[in-house]
């Protein structure tokens, strides 16, 4: 189960369907304009690994990625992870109240 990576969407964002593909250690990737069918190559590509589409296992990720601080730019994360923060946080997926 550790080696599994999820793919599902997430709807309704202020930039349209998000495509996000994650793991056990959180998001993976994160694709804006493409289909299921491009996003699960793209997945395959950048992991090696065939994804399993599990919307519920993403929104969780999503949720835990989004807790994290959002500084933009952590000293040991790169500007995709931080971006992808926001844009996780901006989704709706997950609000801080």
């Amino acid at each position: 189960m550790a080696n599994e990576v999820w793919i599902g969407e997430l709807r309704d964002t202020p930039l349209g369907e998000i495509w996000v593909a994650c793991s056990a250690e959180g998001v993976t990737a994160m694709n804006l304009w493409g289909d299921r069918t491009q996003f699960e190559a793209q997945v395959r590509r950048l992991t090696g690994k065939e994804p399993i589409y599990d919307v519920e296992q993403v929104a969780e990720a999503t949720r835990q990625t989004a807790r994290l601080p959002r500084p933009w730019l952590p000293g040991n994360q790169s500007l995709a992870v931080a971006f992808g923060r926001e844009l996780v946080a901006l989704s709706g997926v997950y609000s801080e109240q």
